[in-house]
């Protein structure tokens, strides 16, 4: 396994796995409420269309990245938030988030391919 692989493997475990407990800690009341949204909404998609976007680069290598970021989301969502089923489909959402990332970092590293 690639250095870069693994940094990013820790970066999406960092983001997606410890930044929920992190939240937990730092705030209570509004201040919770707003960085939970911050996190579910905005860096878990974000984290996740990239680590897509940085497999794209090597599918054959790093296709697995794409699996991992939903998982570590989920499990991180499961164990610091409550056992809520609409976690389930937020993961769908990020998996589809980085398989989008990974399909279109492809398809545009094919095009540059063929039109050298």
């Amino acid at each position: 396994m690639k250095r870069s692989t693994l940094i990013a493997l820790a970066v999406q475990t960092g983001v997606l796995f410890a930044l929920p407990g992190m939240a937990q800690l730092v705030g209570r009341g509004d201040v919770n409420f707003i960085l939970t949204l911050l996190i579910l909404m905005a860096l878990h998609p974000l984290c996740c269309l990239g680590t897509g976007i940085f497999a794209g680069l090597d599918i054959k290598a790093r296709w697995w990245l794409v699996l991992t970021g939903p998982v570590l989301a989920l499990c991180g969502d499961l164990i610091f938030y409550d056992m809520e089923a609409d976690f389930l489909f937020y993961a769908w959402v990020n998996l589809l988030s980085g398989v989008l990332g990974l399909g279109i970092t492809a398809l545009i590293k094919q095009l540059s391919k063929r039109y050298r």
